[in-house]
């Protein structure tokens, strides 16, 4: 992968001085030699976005690029017709070429940035293929994008060049759908190709096949979805937060997949009917917010500057080769980017922008940057109380009082309240769908003021218990009983986010759950949404043109302001940057200090575990294999 001219990332001064000072610097794009700083030649080259400087777009003695993005500017289009002040801003002016990966220059390419910066548009346009500006629904606003340029045929290149996409709006795709597991993964009818029947294997999705996919969890569409790209042998896989709603093993998984693909599959696949030289021609561009899903092979990257919300201006799109820095250091300059271009530095000058890792502080062993599996490990009781202290204090975030004052009609925690009511009790619970039991034989309470895990695997049944809560749901089989209406519940899932993307609603209507609000829940609503730095104008917009970030925050906000007795927030930080998803987990824990709210918290990442947690609730198969105390809690004595 290249992108554009190798530059350096210093200011046209400090360009100038190079030429007196420099070295000579081999560009990998045109193979001719540039002065640049020996500062930036000692580090990683800054690639330029601001245009592709070869007329023809192609390397002299290289391939031409797959992709190239002139002066784009990209827009969530509006599904309905708003006034004109309401419609999606656009993003800031994109330039870019992304080449074939390369033994030279490597493979694989990462877009990274902060919520609201343009990443999944930039995926939804090129799977999409837009490459004229203008008509209803395209996401291109101005600019031009040519896919596969050097291809005469380039107006059929979805057939010449096959795209795969693996991301929320593909997910929601295929929810839309309907129909089997099978059928997700045959497209066009027939048998499973050898490689879509090794790849379900290496995900287990073998029991799935026959199920619809309405009755799969999160992480097992997430599955679907993964077997259906990668079978497909892609020119262009697109993965924009593809590692969300999976458990750790399939995480892993899914890593050492697309560092085989960006290999070109030598090993492992090829043998089961994936010919190396389809493999290797697979380009990868992903997106993430997390620095343990860069895996070592991606060879250049991307950071995108949200737009300013005053005078229009952007930070564009900076690009850079990896040139060996750690996953850590790039995710560093993610926020970095946001202010200015300066260099990113050293390992040892990294300050690591994310949340605290309680589970790590205290789990035994431990050692920073552990991998993914390490976070299965257990508690070591005698840190656990020296990790909690002080975690997640932000002072940007309210009092203590401040809280307490929206949650007015709640009891504080100083006043706990009788347990003869809890405000959560399951008997021998039972769900059964299309045959397949999602829970089995549950017995569970939730006394006022418990905060919860549910942890386990992906189909262990946790996103289902989450909808009977959220919904009081009757149930066939056993009882399932809350103490309070579904007004006093808060809930955050990707179910609902589905239900609510792509709606007509604007984003103010969804944040306070009416289109007619009382003056009250309009004012906590706004409250709640300054908390965690909300920009009020987002409010004003429709909420199908805010990204999939904003679109979390907003619904984040919605269960907050609902000022809920029981909150169950059921995989929360997907599709978050580090900033917001700090904030977010420390605002909940302020809430818990302050008030006697019950949690339930459903997560697959245990670096994000809050202070407040109680109890742990450990499912595998619909049955809860642990129950009781945090404190004697060991998931490395647990097979999910």
């Amino acid at each position: 992968v290249a992108v554009g001219h190798a530059r350096s990332a210093t200011t046209g001064a400090a360009l100038r001085n190079s030429k007196r000072h420099g070295v000579a610097h081999h560009c990998e794009v045109c193979s001719a030699r540039h002065q640049v700083p020996a500062r930036a030649a000692s580090s990683s080259s800054s690639l330029a976005s601001t245009g592709d400087n070869h007329a023809d777009g192609k390397d002299a003695n290289g391939p031409a690029p797959i992709v190239r993005l002139n002066s784009v500017r990209l827009a969530y289009p509006s599904l309905h017709v708003p006034p004109a002040d309401i419609i999606s801003r656009p993003s800031s002016p994109m330039s870019l070429s992304v080449y074939p990966p390369s033994a030279e220059l490597g493979g694989g390419h990462a877009v990274l940035g902060r919520n609201g910066s343009g990443k999944s548009l930039l995926h939804l346009a090129l799977a999409h293929g837009t490459s004229v500006a203008g008509p209803e629904h395209s996401h291109l606003q101005s600019g031009t994008m040519d896919m596969f340029p050097d291809d005469p045929n380039a107006t059929t290149f979805k057939s010449r060049y096959p795209i795969s996409s693996v991301s929320f709006n593909s997910h929601y795709r295929l929810l839309q759908a309907g129909g089997t597991g099978y059928a997700a993964l045959t497209p066009l009818g027939g048998r499973l190709s050898k490689a879509a029947e090794f790849l379900v294997v290496r995900f287990g999705l073998f029991p799935l096949l026959g199920r619809d996919v309405s009755t799969l969890s999160t992480g097992e569409i997430r599955k679907v979805l993964l077997v259906r790209a990668l079978a497909t042998r892609p020119s262009l896989l697109l993965l924009d937060n593809a590692f969300d709603g999976l458990d750790v093993p399939s995480r892993q998984s899914l890593s050492d997949l697309v560092s085989k693909m960006l290999r070109g599959f030598k090993t492992d696949i090829l043998v089961q009917g994936v010919d190396a030289r389809n493999a290797a021609r697979t380009q990868v561009i992903m997106s993430t917010h997390r620095s343990e899903e860069i895996v070592k092979e991606i060879g250049t990257i991307s950071y995108l500057g949200r737009e300013d919300s005053e005078n229009g201006n952007g930070n564009g799109i900076v690009t850079e080769h990896r040139a060996g820095r750690s996953t850590d250091m790039i995710m560093r300059a993610v926020h970095q980017h946001e202010s200015s271009e300066s260099s990113i530095g050293t390992d040892e000058e990294a300050e690591r922008d994310v949340v605290p890792s309680l589970w790590n502080a205290a789990r035994k062993g431990s050692s920073e940057g552990a991998s993914m599996s390490s976070h299965n490990q257990g508690i070591d009781r005698n840190s656990w109380g020296s990790a909690v202290s002080g975690a997640w204090d932000d002072s940007d975030l309210p009092s203590l009082d401040a809280i307490r004052s929206i949650f007015q009609h709640m009891p504080q925690q100083s006043a706990p309240v009788p347990s003869s009511h809890p405000p959560v009790r399951a008997e021998q619970l039972r769900v059964v769908k299309d045959e397949h039991t999602i829970l089995d034989i549950l017995t569970w309470t939730v006394a006022q003021g418990d905060r919860w895990l549910i942890a386990g695997g992906n189909g262990a049944g946790k996103s289902t218990l989450s909808r009977l809560l959220a919904r009081k749901s009757s149930v066939e089989d056993g009882s399932l009983s809350l103490s309070f209406d579904e007004s006093d519940i808060g809930w955050v899932s990707t179910e609902l986010h589905m239900q609510l993307a792509l709606s007509n609603f604007s984003t103010r209507d969804v944040l306070v759950g009416s289109s007619d609000p009382t003056a009250l829940k309009l004012q906590i609503g706004e409250q709640v949404a300054s908390w965690l730095n909300i920009d009020p104008v987002l409010l004003s917009r429709p909420f199908s043109c805010l990204s999939q970030g904003e679109q979390k925050m907003v619904l984040i906000v919605r269960a907050i302001a609902a000022q809920p007795r029981l909150l169950i927030v059921d995989e929360p930080m997907q599709g978050l940057d580090s900033h917001n998803r700090r904030k977010v987990l420390g605002l909940i824990e302020l809430i818990c200090r302050a008030t006697d709210m019950s949690l339930v918290y459903i997560t697959h990442h245990m670096e994000e575990l809050l202070p407040c947690i109680t109890h742990v609730m450990h499912l595998r198969e619909g049955r809860d294999v642990y129950q009781g105390a945090l404190a004697a809690y060991e998931p490395e004595s647990i097979v999910s």
